[in-house]
Formats: structure tokens, C-alpha cells, sequence
């Protein structure tokens, strides 16, 4: 979960059907017979986290009835659901904030607005004092604007390797789209790390991809 090469493995454990890799352990615990009565608070907790980050809280396609039966089985652990959610979606770091002011300010939107994207370079970080793990998180809220169907971000971490993340609303695949460039992900959330290559030329074949999902959608010249 996702299928990916991961090079020599001892033994791997691929569902690409999964809707989280935390479930894979969940399922794993049923087989053993864990499942019975509620599993010790630590690793509920573990494997809570992990089905709500997969599945975007619940909403993306994968989520169905197992993914709430695993869910009602983690609450029997007792644990407080909002001290979960509140550190991982609802604070945000105020350097984060002002990143996103940038990101809005200077963002590419496509012709039917069915796309948007946003490059993001050193010195929009260092203008702030912001580090990399401040870009976590822009494309998918940058695909939460009304009508986008896809995101993505090009982030330049320095001189020679380039970032670049897609999302997905859910009708059009972006894991082939990271795969070309020798990333990957999920169908609807992917990315790749390009190393010795211009932002035009990644740009230029990404609006390219996009454009045979979604004819005519992006101007090829989009800056």
C-alpha cells in the first residue's frame, strides 16, 4: 500500500486496494485474534492516525465500511478523538499562514479552474523564515478551492532537486502523472523528487500530462 518497487524486500505485504497502511496492521491483528477487545491505548492511537491521514479524514474514495469498523474498533481504546485531530489539522504554525498568503497571492490558475498550481522557490521561504516542512500540506489546500479537480506544487528545495506533489479530487489520475517522473503515491495523491532538471521543463511536461487528462484545460505558456 501503494504498490510500488521498493527494491529487495524480505517479505512484502502490497494491498493497493487498502485504504490505509495502518488498516493492513489492523487486519493483520484480526488474524491473530486481536481484535476481540480493544487494543492497548499506544497503538489504537498509532493506528488511528494512520486511517485518518490515508483516508483525508474519512473523505477520499478508499473510505468504505471496513474503514469505520476499524475506527469503532480503535474507540474502544477510549482515547479522546479531538487531541488527535486538533495537533494534526487544526493548529497551524503562523509561518505556515504566511506562506500560504504567498502561495495564494501568486497562484496559477487554469482557463475552466480546474486546475491551479503554485511554484515555490528558496527565497519565498527564506522572505519569512520558513523551512521546508512549511510547504507540507499547500497542494492539498490549494485543491479544496471550489471546482479544482487537480493541484500541484513545484517546490525548488535548492540549487539541483526539485519537489513537485499532485492531489486529486477524485476523477482524474495523478499517480501516473508523479510516476513519469520517477515518483509515485496513490491514485489520487502522489509526487516525486527530480533532481537536475529546470522548473520550466517540469512545469512544461506536467501542463502537458494534464492537458491530454483535461484537453485545452491549461495554456502551455502558463506561468
Amino acid at each position: 500500500h501503494p504498490m510500488r518497487d521498493q527494491g529487495p524486500i524480505d517479505l512484502p505485504i502490497i494491498d493497493t486496494n487498502s485504504p490505509a497502511a495502518g488498516y493492513m496492521v489492523w487486519k493483520f491483528f484480526e488474524y491473530l485474534d486481536l481484535n476481540s477487545v480493544p487494543l492497548p491505548l499506544n497503538i489504537s492511537k498509532a493506528l488511528y492516525i494512520s486511517l485518518v491521514s490515508d483516508t483525508g479524514r474519512f473523505k477520499y474514495q478508499s473510505t468504505n465500511s471496513e474503514t469505520h469498523k476499524m475506527a469503532s474498533h480503535l474507540l474502544e481504546s477510549n482515547f479522546n478523538v479531538y487531541d488527535i485531530h486538533r495537533p494534526l489539522y487544526e493548529e497551524q504554525d503562523f509561518i505556515y499562514l504566511k506562506l500560504l498568503s504567498k502561495v495564494i497571492d501568486s497562484l496559477n490558475v487554469s482557463n475552466n479552474f480546474k486546475v491551479v498550481f503554485t511554484i515555490i522557490t528558496p527565497s519565498m521561504l527564506n522572505d519569512i523564515g520558513a523551512d521546508p516542512s512549511h510547504v507540507d500540506g499547500i497542494t492539498e489546500y490549494i485543491r479544496n478551492i471550489e471546482n479544482v479537480e487537480i493541484s500541484f506544487m513545484i517546490y525548488q528545495k535548492d540549487s539541483s532537486m526539485i519537489r513537485i506533489n499532485f492531489r486529486s479530487s477524485g476523477i482524474y489520475n495523478v499517480d501516473d502523472i508523479a510516476s513519469s517522473f520517477g515518483g509515485g503515491g496513490h491514485k489520487f495523491a502522489s509526487g516525486a523528487t527530480i533532481e537536475g532538471s529546470s522548473i520550466k521543463s517540469i512545469k512544461d511536461s506536467i501542463i502537458d500530462q494534464i492537458n491530454k487528462k483535461i484537453p485545452g484545460e491549461i495554456d502551455v505558456d502558463k506561468e
